[in-house]
């Protein structure tokens, strides 16, 4: 279990799935404009983790 979480999180952040995953891998457009798709994906999802974050840390004072 632990290591599915571990292979989706390496998923999440590199955007390639393991040879062990479970999952399909993404659908893969040609070239750059996949690749500039999940660097804006990768950009998004941590942006909103952050705010995420803050606003827990905000909530808890």
């Amino acid at each position: 279990m632990q290591n599915n979480v571990r292979h989706f999180i390496g998923y999440l952040l590199t955007m390639e799935p393991s040879d062990q995953t479970p999952w399909p891998a993404m659908p893969s457009f040609s070239g750059a404009r996949a690749r500039r798709g999940a660097e804006l994906f990768k950009t998004a999802f941590w942006m909103g983790m952050a705010v995420l974050f803050s606003v827990g840390i905000s909530q808890l004072r």
